[in-house]
């Protein structure tokens, strides 16, 4: 779904799966929260495709995955051919600052360390940051989760049920996002929208960032917004 971009700002955001065997979520929203464009890509290729047309006019790509390693880690220790890299993380900690902080502040998270389940996920969201960022993008690390935490109150349904789904599309209609049908979308495609909200929020200095720089900084929209998911 394309339309004229002169004159208008976009958002977008990436809920990249582990491999090209299953869908990402893409989406993009303009200035005015309209919904530009979902989809469920797999490829690289595809993936890059889909947000290039709007390079330009791209304030922010939200990128659901870790953006930056514990510093000791590399590459190497998510990739599934190597058994025990050498590597160890210098803090002693585990995972990142960010995620450290986000578990602080009673919102649960994934912690990227050596024996984490999804290395497969890690590794292909530390790839895709590093291409889009080589490329030019704007990359915000997103975490839709805790953007649901902020945005919405009460306990909600699993995303991955279509009640969940109903639930969270219609809480995005009702943060001001204009859809153009009726269509209840994939977990994938509802998770890339809240990360594209959460970069149009970030646009606006409505988010806080957690962690440091070195590790990878997580976006999350700020507590107590006026006005919004309550």
């Amino acid at each position: 779904m394309l339309k004229n971009i002169f004159g208008r700002i976009y958002f977008g955001g990436l809920d990249p799966a582990g491999s090209v065997q299953r869908p990402s979520g893409c989406a993009l929203i303009d200035d005015a929260l309209r919904v530009v464009g979902v989809a469920r890509l797999f490829t690289d290729k595809e993936i890059l495709a889909f947000f290039s047309g709007y390079k330009e006019n791209l304030a922010y790509l939200g990128l659901d995955g870790p953006c930056g390693l514990p510093q000791g880690l590399g590459l190497c220790c998510f990739d599934p051919e190597v058994r025990d890299c050498p590597c160890r993380q210098t803090s002693g900690e585990k995972g990142r600052i960010a995620e450290m902080e986000l578990a602080r502040r009673g919102i649960g998270c994934f912690f990227t360390t050596k024996k984490a389940f999804a290395k497969a996920w890690v590794r292909r969201s530390l790839e895709f940051y590093r291409m889009l960022t080589d490329k030019g993008f704007r990359i915000l690390e997103i975490y839709p989760y805790g953007a649901k935490r902020r945005l919405f109150s009460g306990k909600m349904p699993k995303k991955v049920t279509r009640l969940g789904r109903e639930v969270l599309q219609r809480g995005l209609r009702r943060l001001g996002l204009r859809f153009p049908g009726r269509e209840i979308l994939s977990h994938h495609e509802l998770d890339a929208l809240l990360g594209a909200y959460t970069c149009y929020l970030h646009s606006r200095g409505l988010t806080e960032e957690v962690g440091e720089e070195v590790e990878g900084r997580i976006v999350i929209p700020a507590a107590g917004i006026p006005g919004i998911g309550r």
